[in-house]
Formats: C-alpha cells, sequence, structure tokens
C-alpha cells in the first residue's frame, strides 16, 4: 500500500442531552476513500490533546464514523489513517481540530452549527446551516481570513447564504472562513460556537 499523505476530512458535532446532569456529545467523523486495491480498512484516532491519542477506533472499510461519549466543553483532535490487507499503516491524515461547546444549563435553548463540517473545503457557495429551537429569530456573523465579523443573515430560517457576489469575486481560493450564529429570544441572545470551512 502506498503511503496516504492526505485523508481529508471532516468534522460535525452532535450534541446528545440526556436526563439529569448526563450530557454528553458525538462527533461524526468522514473522510475520502482511499483508492489502493489492497486496502483493509481505516483507523480513527481521538484525543484532547493535539498529537496525542487517548482512542483508536479500527472501523473497517467505513468511511465515516461516530464517535460517542465526548465531553461538553472540551477540545478535541481527531486523525484518520488507511492499513492494507496485510495490516501495513499508512501515515496519519492532517489532525483535524473541533471544539464542542458547553452544554447550555438546563431550560436554556442551544445553537449547533451543522454544515458546512468543521474544516470542510467547498467548492460552490455553501449553504450555512444549524438546529436550535426556541428562538424567535438568528443572526449569522462570518469571518474572511480572520478578518472581522460582520453579520450576513438575519431572519427566523435555520439556514442562509451570503450573497453570491460576495462569494465569487471578493473571496478568493483557499481562503479560511469563520462563522457563528447568535439565537435571539425575548429574554436574551445565544452564541453559537464558531464554526471554519475552506473555499476551494
Amino acid at each position: 500500500m502506498r503511503v496516504v499523505r492526505n485523508i481529508l476530512f471532516g468534522i460535525v458535532t452532535i450534541l446528545l442531552f440526556f436526563p439529569a446532569q448526563c450530557i454528553a456529545a458525538s462527533l461524526q467523523v468522514s473522510w475520502n476513500a482511499n483508492t489502493d486495491r489492497d486496502l483493509g480498512g481505516y483507523l480513527v484516532y481521538y484525543g484532547v490533546r493535539s498529537g496525542t491519542y487517548d482512542a483508536v477506533y479500527d472501523v473497517g472499510n467505513l468511511t465515516g464514523y461516530r464517535i460517542t461519549g465526548v465531553p461538553n466543553g472540551t477540545t478535541c483532535y481527531v486523525a484518520v489513517s488507511a492499513y492494507d490487507t496485510t495490516r501495513n499503516e499508512s501515515a496519519l491524515s492532517a489532525e483535524q481540530r473541533v471544539s464542542v461547546p458547553a452544554a447550555a444549563p438546563a431550560g436554556v435553548p442551544g445553537i449547533t452549527l451543522v454544515s458546512p463540517a468543521m474544516g470542510a473545503t467547498v467548492s460552490a457557495n455553501p449553504v450555512l446551516s444549524w438546529a436550535a429551537s426556541g428562538f424567535s429569530s438568528f443572526r449569522v456573523y462570518l469571518s474572511i481570513s480572520g478578518k472581522k465579523y460582520t453579520r450576513i443573515y438575519s431572519g427566523r430560517s435555520t439556514s442562509c447564504s451570503m450573497q453570491s457576489t460576495l462569494w465569487k469575486w471578493f473571496i478568493p481560493s483557499r481562503t479560511s472562513l469563520t462563522w457563528y450564529v447568535e439565537g435571539i429570544t425575548s429574554s436574551r441572545v445565544v452564541k453559537s460556537s464558531t464554526g471554519s470551512f475552506i473555499k476551494r
């Protein structure tokens, strides 16, 4: 098997709320398939410190895996490798970092970013979407290459896109963009975690 130098993958944080104080999240990890004929499967590495992995999951020939029981309010690091039919393992992919938002207190609504996946590379103007309930409206803020955040949406929908002229003419290829959502209730404004993606 040739060494897999770069397995592209994305991570989506899924908050799972349980009764009482038992609150956890899960990470949905997906990656591009390796095309070697002797592919045996993939290993998913997970940890809470960069370059140090507390768990390794053998997922066989799947190109996606959900890591469960992830503590809220932590930063996690994930990488993927491939192995062949004789268990020769490739180098690890580029490490992906994801911040899992802290759980909202009981009775306080929260916002979970859905797409694009954290760290995804997108070629078309993406639909930014999020999961939330209990809000009367939302505001979406976008930062291009680490610059000041600008509001790009205000309304009741749980998805939006940036203006096509902005995407096409003012954002060069390989630009990193970050975004977050504010949810508005009658008494408070709740901010989501920050998501990021790259323009192809």
